[in-house]
């Protein structure tokens, strides 16, 4: 047990500390302490205030005699001391990361840590600064670091095992972006041992989402068994979440003996979320891969109409039609997508393509000069408004003939 504190001589040296900073002057100092010593964020001038107190040794021995009742063991104040000074270099780190002050960020977590040294949290925070100023070696240090912080005498260890989670996803992002895919799956496994085996969040995370990524990473690594293992493990802690589902059925869905099987998993996932147009998409692709391109439209077709200002959906929609043999349809689709985006040429040329597969060619050489005006000397296009000519003088010759 910590000493008990001389509360008057502590208030009369906070009331010293901020007796310059105005407009503290007529709060209540003891809910200042309070404020302090629960971490709540605080206005930088008030950090940079305490900071002669928290950033040299002699400012502990000022004050040390007069925060403790006499007898007090002197490593339990020392501990109390650095906790104090780790925890406000730590708030004050926050700060300047917020201000996206990334350089005095990340002294302010080295010096936090150097005071609490099994504070993951500051190890996670330093990462995450270290990122964002491009220095990715020393980011991936930092959080190994956080990830292997013992938490000897920490107060919380549910914080604690949170953001040693968080230095491990962290890390595990980092890993997979440089295509380190075993080491990402290392950390993703040391965060499933940290992880309760219930689906309770940590920091944002659950065992559903850690699984997930661990997925994901053995199928990056060609090991499809593993992968499907773990969505497994993943659906059976969240059973009603449509994307697992989705994930499922793709891995299933590489086994051509179990395409039945996949496109159950695709319509769980529809149930599910019915009105969620990625779902549509991806279950477009798989009829499209089984050959059954007019179901696959539809597909392509209903994700478009629940995106009405979307164009690439809008343009997906009418390829899917084109391929169905639906030219009327994809007609319709590619002038709706020319319609929400009339800058893109290649909308603009391919809607010249169907209206001049359906014998509208005045309509169609229209589209394509359009298309050439946003995209000049595009050869395709080029080629394209001389064929519709041609199909033009040969319509025109028939229609004299008659």
């Amino acid at each position: 047990m910590l000493g008990r504190i001389n509360t008057k001589r502590y208030l009369t040296m906070l009331e010293q500390i901020v007796a310059h900073v105005p407009r503290l002057k007529e709060h209540n100092v003891y809910r200042f302490s309070q404020l302090c010593r629960a971490m709540h964020p605080m206005p930088l001038q008030i950090h940079d205030s305490l900071s002669y107190v928290v950033d040299s040794s002699s400012s502990y021995n000022l004050f040390i005699p007069d925060l403790y009742t006499e007898g007090t063991n002197n490593e339990e104040i020392f501990y109390e001391i650095q906790f104090m000074s780790g925890m406000f270099i730590f708030s004050r780190g926050i700060l300047y990361q917020k201000q996206k002050r990334y350089g005095e960020a990340i002294k302010s977590f080295e010096s936090a840590i150097h005071f609490r040294p099994s504070l993951a949290l500051a190890y996670v925070n330093l990462g995450t600064s270290l990122m964002e100023d491009g220095r990715l070696a020393e980011a991936v240090s930092a959080l190994r670091a956080g990830s292997r912080a013992d938490g000897q005498f920490v107060r919380d260890r549910r914080e604690h095992d949170n953001a040693r989670v968080s230095a491990l996803v962290q890390l595990a992002s980092l890993h997979s972006q440089k295509g380190h895919w075993h080491k990402a799956l290392s950390a993703y496994k040391e965060a499933l041992q940290i992880l309760p085996d219930t689906n309770a969040p940590i920091v944002g995370w659950t065992r559903h989402n850690v699984l997930s990524m661990a997925s994901v990473i053995h199928m990056q690594l060609n090991q499809w068994p593993q992968a499907e293992y773990h969505i497994q493990s993943a659906l059976a802690l969240n059973p009603g979440h449509a994307e697992t589902h989705v994930s499922l059925a793709k891995i299933v869905a590489r086994n051509a003996s179990r395409s039945m099987e996949a496109e159950l998993w695709f319509r769980k996932a529809i149930t599910l979320t019915p009105d969620d147009p990625s779902i549509r998409d991806q279950f477009g692709e798989f009829l499209r891969s089984q050959g059954r391109l007019r179901e696959s439209a539809e597909q392509f077709v209903y994700a478009a109409r629940l995106s009405p200002t979307d164009s690439v959906r809008a343009a997906s929609a009418a390829l899917a039609l084109r391929a169905a043999n639906r030219g009327r349809a994809a007609e319709r689709w590619y002038a709706r997508a020319a319609e929400l985006d009339p800058y893109n040429a290649a909308y603009h040329s391919n809607l010249g393509a169907i209206l001049h597969q359906n014998e509208k060619y005045k309509e169609a050489a229209t589209s394509y000069y359009r298309a050439l005006q946003l995209k000049p000397n595009d050869e395709i296009t080029i080629i394209n408004i001389k064929r519709v000519r041609a199909a033009m003088s040969k319509a025109n010759g028939k229609s004299n003939v008659s």
